[in-house]
């Protein structure tokens, strides 16, 4: 029978043995979580700028730079996708659905704006823009010659629901106003209106005719969404459905981006983790072992007064779990507070000018867009029955490191010297 008693005794009395095992324990716990809490925090952020627009990946196809910057143009990042290769890329096994959008720029003698085609019913891509209306109402698929704005194109130009806006000689009735920077900076514009009414627009324009054959069922940026364990294969699939130029932009796009030191941390989180659990194992094994040999003759005595193997297993055994316990808490709450000190931390997720293209020539063209994302996720329930496994590990480990002693210590050995 275990002596409760007895146990807390020894732990208080052998105060400084207690606090190494449980220090020991909690190090490598605390070290467990923190480090894949980091690096679940940095997929996340990693993450961010396609959540923003409901979205695992993009692809887009560069071409040519527009002859002149007059009316409506194709942005050299983002040339014609032709419809069969959006059916292709839908037929794929992992993707689960495929919205398409058109970006236009439109260089006009009174100035210049950027336009947005899209299908209003996508379940991804600028179609999410309809969470973020300011005022009107927002786009349907059957409607014609109707926009809706930013609201900072709104408010330079002093345009609200019931004006209109001039697109290539066309008069555009804006029926809403929307807050683009709500859903990120990915293929943003100034001005939205329907695929169907991108289509036609880019179809006529004679700087996009003079570069490609635009058809009325193209597009020129496809957001993708897909299992996310099957990106890595989705996206090579759509290189080799639309050849060398594509550019799929992924999570991993951005991880490269922010340069090795995150791309290591993401990859070794588990290493660092096993090494530490490992050097945990070994240290904890042998500072229990060591105490059993300190207490060879309480032991020796216990036998003599007719404890038996069974008994003292269980009661030095309970001391040990009791430790390892002590420390896997204290572990863990090291691990909630990396958590807390993360969600302090922001990091800039560079968007690259691609994915969001502006004419270099213009003010602002050649600046830097980034996604600010806070690092801290909190500890996933994998990563806690990670942390309660190496623990469970750790006690184990270290019980049978006291068991094999016990079993060969004879009461008149240790008693011999006495």
């Amino acid at each position: 029978m275990i002596q409760t008693s007895y146990i807390f005794s020894e732990l208080w009395g052998r105060r400084r043995r207690t606090w190494g095992v449980v220090s020991l324990v909690a190090f490598s716990i605390g070290l467990l979580l923190a480090v894949n809490i980091l690096a679940e925090s940095f997929q996340a952020a990693f993450h961010a700028p396609l959540d923003d627009i409901g979205a695992d990946l993009t692809v887009q196809r560069a071409g040519d730079i527009p002859e002149k910057m007059e009316g409506p143009v194709l942005p050299c990042s983002v040339v014609p996708i032709r419809e069969e290769e959006v059916k292709q890329i839908s037929r794929l096994g992992p993707v689960r659905s495929v919205a398409e959008a058109l970006l236009i720029w439109d260089f006009e003698p009174d100035g210049y704006f950027s336009i947005m085609g899209l299908d209003p019913e996508a379940s991804s891509g600028p179609a999410l823009l309809k969470k973020t209306l300011v005022s009107g109402r927002f786009l349907e698929k059957r409607d014609r010659l109707q926009a809706v704005v930013d609201r900072s194109f709104s408010d330079s130009h002093n345009i609200s629901p019931g004006r209109s806006v001039e697109i290539h000689g066309a008069q555009y009735e804006v029926v809403g106003v929307v807050d683009t920077s709500r859903i990120g900076k990915l293929a943003a514009a100034q001005v939205y209106i329907t695929l169907h009414d991108a289509r036609s627009l880019a179809a006529n324009a004679e700087g996009v005719r003079s570069l490609y054959d635009f058809g009325l069922k193209d597009s020129n940026i496809l957001f993708v969404r897909a299992a996310r364990d099957q990106v890595a294969s989705v996206e090579k699939s759509i290189k080799e459905i639309m050849g060398a130029k594509v550019t799929v932009s992924t999570p991993s796009s951005f991880r490269e981006m922010l340069g090795s030191v995150f791309s290591l941390t993401d990859r070794f989180a588990w290493m660092i983790s096993l090494i530490a659990l490992i050097g945990a194992l070994k240290l904890v094994g042998r500072t229990a072992a060591a105490n059993i040999r300190e207490r060879k003759t309480e032991i020796g005595t216990m036998k003599a007064v007719g404890w038996t193997r069974r008994d003292i297993v269980l009661q030095v055994g309970a001391e040990t779990l009791v430790q390892v316990l002590l420390g896997a808490f204290l572990g863990i709450a090291l691990g909630i507070l990396a958590a807390q000190l993360l969600s302090l931390v922001t990091i800039s997720i560079p968007i690259p000018w691609e994915m969001t293209p502006r004419p270099h020539f213009l003010p602002g063209g050649t600046d830097q867009l980034t996604r600010d994302v806070h690092l801290g996720v909190g500890i996933s329930p994998i990563l806690l029955t990670a942390a309660v496994a190496g623990s469970l590990l750790i006690g184990i480990t270290s019980a049978w490191a006291v068991i094999r002693p016990i079993a060969n210590l004879k009461p008149a050995e240790a008693l011999r010297h006495e």
